[in-house]
């Protein structure tokens, strides 16, 4: 049967939030929303909730109200729910009987039915505490009479952790016989819950108690299985008592793990889907693009087939540069696909050898401004070393392909810098450009196949240039990371590894 929450909220916007929240739990919860201190008190009067969700400031007085203060015990829990800064009023109303208390985020009022669950579960610990603490204000033999028709395991132990008394249900939980419990140390059950009272008993007090933890419980046969653990201690003719009471958690966990494998799997699924989709996407604009360079072929090709001989020389070259153009550009695309398809089937062996890394890197500069028509790349070079082992082809796909992105996403009058750290045991190759950036939303896929940011529609690209460099750095046992900020720009660094020192001359 679904349990009752009544919840006192004044903010229309948190009030929706909330209900959002609990609309996927109607099987476990009902929810009413007020939003004044006496609709909440006509609402209890008329029908005690479960749980009471309450703000602390509410436009006709205060939610903590409801509680019930003094020594007057609340008939039902109450968690209060506070905006940042109010916390030191929140710990107040904890200490006049509030249960809990939340700091209302957008992120904390959609866990809500998680702590109502959890509120409800430590509720229910306190109750039980709270009767197992009058029966022994009682006596020994109402103590013994409450124990024994307990659903979870009772154990009453004395200040130094001794076993005085446990109930049936102890017994079944655990495998043992009562009489070899008494005179054992609690830690017999569970040595983590033991080491914690050892913990409590130092400062602890006669009203203090702990909420449920979760441990792992030993059987008598060894096996191991979890247990949740509430201890209360109370004062009784003078002597500190212990109670106990252990609950066998195994089917909650299970469930856990359950939802935990089932969030896993929808989580798997949305990914494959996602896969798909920028597939789908990339099969599209290949085709797109394929086209375009396609029919600026054919269209040269023909016109120089059935107009040829009208063209001038300057008119027929221009045609067979389109065409060498379009040929290219596929080559380009085609290229980069059998990259990464033979990087994914591992294909590709990284071969290094020691080059001149300064006259390398100032070749692809030169070959980039060529392609681009510009002189935007500033190219530094630090240390003294010169040679550095690497493989120049794969080296090669991974500086073009940060370099041109770097030019592409950036404007005309806009300045790259391309800067390489020749060290002992590394090479650490810079690229930094005050271009358009990479959103924040993209930049944790932004080195998956396929993916494209969400503002890279600027230019062409296949998605598939950064998955490209991510498979040769780390062809080179090196890593690749970035940093990017929307509208400011973008720095990629490349690290590669270097043999030791006397493999080769670099100075």
């Amino acid at each position: 049967m679904a349990q009752r929450i009544l919840i006192v909220e004044d903010d229309d916007a948190h009030a929706e939030l909330i209900h959002r929240a609990f609309s996927d739990s109607s099987e476990r919860f009902t929810t009413e929303i007020v939003n004044t201190l006496s609709d909440a008190r006509s609402r209890i009067a008329q029908n005690i909730p479960a749980l009471a969700l309450v703000d602390i400031v509410l436009p006709d007085g205060k939610g903590i109200d409801l509680l019930s203060g003094g020594e007057k015990e609340n008939s039902f829990p109450i968690v209060v729910m506070t905006s940042h800064g109010d916390e030191s009023v929140a710990v107040e109303a904890m200490k006049a009987g509030a249960l809990d208390y939340v700091v209302k985020t957008s992120a904390t009022l959609t866990e809500l039915p998680h702590i109502a669950e959890r509120s409800l579960r430590e509720w229910e610990n306190i109750l039980a505490r709270r009767q197992a603490e009058a029966q022994f204000r009682r006596s020994t033999a109402e103590m013994k009479a409450y124990v024994e028709t307990a659903a979870q395991g009772v154990v009453a132990m004395d200040c130094e952790g001794r076993i005085l008394l446990v109930n049936q249900q102890l017994e079944i939980l655990f495998g043992y016989h009562r009489d070899n419990l008494i005179g054992k140390p609690f830690a017999l059950l569970s040595s983590e819950a033991a080491e914690d009272l050892r913990n409590m008993m130092r400062t602890a007090t006669a009203g203090t108690a702990s909420a449920g933890r979760e441990y792992l419980g030993r059987r008598q046969d060894g096996s191991h299985f979890p247990i949740e653990v509430a201890l209360s201690f109370s004062e009784t003719e003078g002597n500190t008592r212990i109670l106990a009471l252990i609950t066998n958690i195994t089917e909650r966990k299970r469930h856990e793990q359950e939802m935990l494998e089932f969030q896993r799997m929808q989580l798997e699924l949305e990914r494959e889907r996602e896969l798909n989709r920028h597939k789908s996407h990339f099969l599209s604009m290949i085709s797109h693009e394929f086209r375009t360079p396609l029919a600026i072929i054919l269209s040269s090709s023909d016109i120089l087939r059935n107009y040829g001989n009208k063209l001038t020389p300057e008119g027929r070259e221009d045609h067979f540069a389109k065409i060498t153009r379009g040929v290219r550009r596929l080559e380009d695309m085609i290229n980069d696909i059998l990259l990464l398809s033979r990087a994914d089937m591992q294909r590709i062996d990284c071969m290094p050898e020691w080059h001149n890394l300064v006259h390398f890197c100032q070749t692809i500069v030169e070959e980039i401004n060529k392609t681009f028509h510009t002189q935007r790349i500033e190219f530094k070079h630090e240390g003294e070393r010169t040679l550095a082992f690497f493989d120049v082809h794969l080296l090669e796909h991974i500086l073009v392909n940060l370099l041109t992105n770097a030019i592409k996403y950036s404007a005309e009058d806009g300045h790259v810098l391309f800067s390489v750290a020749n060290e002992d045991d590394r090479c650490v190759f810079t690229i930094a450009d005050d271009g358009i950036g990479i959103p924040e939303a993209d930049q944790s896929r932004i080195f998956e196949p396929f993916h494209r940011a969400s503002n890279s529609d600027v230019s062409f690209g296949t998605g598939l240039g950064l998955a490209i460099v991510k498979e040769f750095t780390q062809l080179h046992n090196g890593t690749v990371a970035f940093h990017s900020r929307e509208g400011e720009g973008t720095m990629f660094t490349v690290t590669i590894p270097q043999p030791g020192e006397g493999s080769a001359s670099g100075r």
